[in-house]
């Protein structure tokens, strides 16, 4: 699942993820570029922060490891 999310330059994104099942999750954070600035491996519940760059929309893309239940706070 990923969300997009409008940044301007020096805007803080914080994305909490909580994985509910336990599983193992990667979520990630990537530019307006295509590159991925954060990337991190969740199990339970993480934040996961970046200070934009530049200008434009930035993904946050979680991959749950196998079929279960999480959430994502994006602020």
């Amino acid at each position: 699942q990923s969300q997009e999310i409008g940044e301007a330059t020096g805007e803080t994104m914080s994305d909490e993820i909580e994985n509910e099942e336990g599983a193992g999750t990667v979520a990630q954070i990537v530019a307006p570029n295509g590159e991925t600035v954060v990337k991190s491996d969740v199990t339970g519940v993480a934040t996961i922060t970046h200070a934009a760059t530049e200008r434009g929309v930035y993904i946050v893309e979680v991959r749950p490891a196998r079929r279960g239940y999480y959430h994502i706070d994006i602020e």
